[in-house]
C-alpha cells in the first residue's frame, strides 16, 4: 500500500466513523438542511434566470470539495450562543419562506443553517471549518434590487472610464447614458459588460481565495472591494478594446465567440489579480515571533498575531511560546450546554423527543414541498396592489395640445380585468410626429393603486428587452416650462432585431404630490425595511403610476425625445391635479401579491 492509498483510507476511516453522539448529530443536521432543499430548488432556478447568478453551481463544488478534504468526519453540536442563533434564524427563515411563501428566505435559511453546520465541523488542521462556508454567501440574491443598482453604477463607472482611456488612444467617440457612440456603430456598454464574467463572479472568487488560504475573516471586505475595482477595470478593458478593433480596424468584437473570449480573458486576469493582491496580503500582514522570549507576551504583539492569523500565545516555558490557535490542545472536555443534552435526548425530552424534533423536521419538509410546487419562478414578486382607486379619470383627462404628441383612444379596466396593465388602468394611445415626419406611436397608462414605488424597468426585462441605460432624471419648473418639481425615470431598451423600447415612468401619491424615484443608494434602505419582497418597493404609501411607452424601428432624435419628456411631464402636471381635485376613496384591504400579473407592456 502506498503512502497515497493510507492517506486517502485514513481520510475515508475518519469521515465513516461515528459514534452515538456524531450519528444523532448527522441526523440534526441533515434534518434541518432537508427542510430547506424543496424551496431552496425554485429559489436556485430563479437564479439561473439572471447571467450575473450563474456561478452559483461552483459554489457548491468550492464548499463541498472543501469541507470533504478538511473535516475530520465527527458530527458537533452547534459551537456556542452564535451557532444556536444562526439554527434559530434559519428554522425561523424556512417557516416564514412557507407562510408567505418566499423561496428568497429559504435561500436565505439554508445558507444560516450550512454556515452553523460548518462551523460546528472541526478538522485535524482547522479548529472550526467556518471559513470554508464563506462562498456560500453568495448564494444569497441581493434583495429590493440591489444588485441591479449595483450593476447600472458599475456600468456608469466603466462608461467614464472608457471615455477617458478611449481619449488618450486618440479614439473618435461620444458618450451618451451607457452608450459610447463611434464613428461608425454604438458601443452598449451594458452589452459589453453582461455575462457571467461579472462583478459577482469576482466576488465569489474572492471569498474562494479566503476561503482556500484561510485567510482572516475579517479581511473578507477587503477582498470584495478589490474584486470591484477589478471588475470595473475588465469592464473598462472589454470596452474599449472592442471600440478600438472597430475604429481601427472595423472588426466586430461586440458579439460572437470574439465577445466571449475577450470576456474570458478579462475574467481570467482580474482572478490572477486576485490572487496577487492575496500575496501582498500575507506579506504585509504576517505574524510575528517577537524580538526573543523576553518579547513573546508583549501585548502588542500577542494582539497582531492573533489580529492576522490566529495565533494564540500557548504560554509555554521554551521559546516564543505563539501556536496556531487549532495547535493549541484543550485541557479538558468542554461542558455540554443544556441545549446539546435536549437534542440528544438526555435530558427532559428524552427519546420520544428526539423522534418528535425529527418528526417536526419531516412535517416541515413535506409542507416545503407542497409550497415548493406551488411557487413560480419569478425574477420580482408583485408589489401589493390595492383595491380601491386613488381617482377616476374621465375619458377626455389628457386631450388637449401639446408639443409632439396627440393623445385619444381611452380604454380603461378596473379589477383585475386586464391583469398586464394592472388592478385599475386607463390607457390612452398617443402618436407623435418626428422631424423627418414618421409617425411614432405608443401608449400612456395610468395605473393604481400600488403600495410604493413599483420599479416598471423590471416588468419589460422580463418581457426580454435588453435595458440600455436608466436615468433619473429631477424635474426644474424653470428650464422645462411645468408646474411642479419631482423626479421621474426615462429608460431605453433594445432587442436583437433592433427594435428600441423607450420608457418614461412617475408615480403621483395619493395627496397629488410626486413620489421620488429612487436613484441612490440611500433609497435602498427604505426599500429593505418597508418591505422584505425584492419586488422595489420604496415606501408604502399609496400612489398610482404612470408610463408612457413606445416601441421605435430605429433610435429617436435627442430633440425629439426632449419634447417627448416635456409633453409626459406636462400629462404628468394634469394627473396630480386630478388626484389632488378628485380626494382620493377610503382605502380597501390590498389585494394579495401576486393575485394579478402587472409584468407586461400596454397591449
Amino acid at each position: 500500500m502506498t503512502s497515497a492509498e493510507a492517506i486517502d483510507r485514513s481520510h475515508a476511516d475518519r469521515l465513516f466513523a461515528s459514534s452515538e453522539p456524531s450519528l444523532r448529530w448527522r441526523w440534526f443536521w441533515l434534518a434541518l438542511l432537508g427542510m430547506c432543499v424543496p424551496m431552496l430548488i425554485p429559489y436556485l432556478l430563479g437564479m439561473w434566470d439572471f447571467e450575473h447568478y450563474q456561478y452559483f453551481p461552483f459554489v457548491f463544488l468550492a464548499v463541498g470539495y472543501l469541507a470533504y478534504t478538511r473535516w475530520d468526519g465527527v458530527f458537533r453540536a452547534p459551537r456556542g450562543w452564535i451557532g444556536w442563533v444562526l439554527v434559530a434564524l434559519g428554522i425561523t427563515g424556512i417557516v416564514a419562506s412557507l407562510l408567505l411563501p418566499s423561496a428568497w428566505l429559504a435561500g436565505v435559511a439554508f445558507v444560516l443553517l450550512a454556515v452553523a453546520c460548518l462551523d460546528a465541523m472541526s478538522g485535524p488542521d482547522d479548529r472550526r471549518l467556518v471559513g470554508v462556508g464563506l462562498p456560500l454567501l453568495m448564494l444569497i440574491q441581493l434583495p429590493v434590487g440591489l444588485d441591479r443598482m449595483l450593476i447600472i453604477r458599475l456600468q456608469n463607472a466603466t462608461t467614464e472610464l472608457s471615455s477617458v482611456v478611449l481619449d488618450i488612444m486618440t479614439v473618435p467617440h461620444a458618450v451618451s447614458g451607457n452608450v459610447i457612440q463611434l464613428a461608425s456603430r454604438e458601443l452598449f456598454v451594458a452589452e459589453a459588460c453582461s455575462g457571467i464574467q461579472s462583478v459577482f463572479t469576482l466576488a465569489f472568487l474572492a471569498c474562494v481565495i479566503v476561503a482556500w488560504n484561510r485567510r482572516r475573516l475579517w479581511l473578507t471586505p477587503l477582498y470584495l472591494l478589490i474584486a470591484i475595482v477589478l471588475a470595473v477595470a475588465g469592464n473598462v478593458f472589454r470596452v474599449t478594446a472592442i471600440a478600438a478593433a472597430s475604429a481601427w480596424w472595423g472588426a466586430d468584437l461586440a458579439s460572437g465567440w470574439q465577445h466571449e473570449m475577450i470576456g474570458y480573458l478579462a475574467l481570467g486576469a482580474a482572478g490572477l489579480l486576485l490572487l496577487s493582491f492575496d500575496q501582498l496580503v500575507i506579506t504585509l500582514l504576517h505574524p510575528t515571533a517577537g524580538g526573543g522570549p523576553e518579547t513573546a507576551d508583549n501585548p502588542i504583539i500577542r494582539g497582531w498575531n492573533y489580529l492576522v492569523a490566529g495565533w494564540r500565545y500557548s504560554g509555554e516555558e521554551t521559546g516564543y511560546g505563539y501556536r496556531p490557535e487549532a495547535d493549541i490542545a484543550e485541557d479538558r472536555e468542554p461542558r455540554q450546554p443544556w441545549l446539546e443534552k435536549l437534542v440528544l435526548g438526555r435530558v427532559g425530552l428524552g427519546r420520544p423527543g428526539w423522534y418528535a424534533l425529527l418528526g417536526s423536521a419531516a412535517l416541515i419538509t413535506l409542507g416545503a414541498v407542497t409550497q415548493a410546487m406551488r411557487v413560480e419562478v419569478n425574477r420580482d414578486p408583485q408589489p401589493l396592489i390595492r383595491a380601491d382607486l386613488l381617482f377616476d379619470p374621465s375619458p377626455g383627462l389628457l386631450e388637449g395640445e401639446y408639443r409632439v404628441l396627440a393623445v385619444d383612444g381611452h380604454e380603461s379596466t378596473r379589477d383585475g380585468a386586464e391583469p398586464r396593465l394592472g388592478q385599475n388602468a386607463d390607457l390612452w394611445e398617443f402618436r407623435a410626429r418626428d422631424p423627418e415626419g414618421e409617425t411614432l406611436e405608443g401608449q400612456l397608462v395610468v395605473s393604481q393603486t400600488y403600495s410604493g414605488w413599483h420599479e416598471l424597468c423590471v416588468c419589460y426585462e422580463n418581457l426580454n428587452w435588453d435595458l440600455i441605460d436608466r436615468e433619473v432624471c429631477v424635474t426644474d419648473p424653470e428650464s422645462m416650462e411645468v408646474d411642479q418639481t419631482g423626479s421621474y425615470v426615462t429608460a431605453r431598451f433594445k432587442r436583437p432585431d433592433g427594435q428600441y423600447g423607450y420608457l418614461l415612468f412617475a408615480a403621483v401619491n395619493a395627496d397629488g404630490s410626486f413620489a421620488e424615484a429612487p436613484s441612490s443608494w440611500g433609497a435602498l434602505g427604505a426599500r429593505f425595511f418597508s418591505r422584505l419582497e425584492r419586488h422595489g418597493v420604496v415606501n408604502q404609501q399609496d400612489l398610482a403610476m404612470l408610463q408612457l411607452w413606445m416601441v421605435t424601428p430605429g433610435k429617436i432624435e435627442p430633440e425629439m425625445l426632449r419634447d417627448v419628456q416635456l409633453d409626459f411631464m406636462e400629462i404628468r402636471d394634469r394627473v396630480a391635479s386630478a388626484i389632488t381635485d378628485g380626494a382620493a376613496s377610503p382605502a380597501s384591504p390590498p389585494v394579495a401579491a401576486g393575485s394579478t400579473q402587472n409584468d407586461g407592456e400596454p397591449e
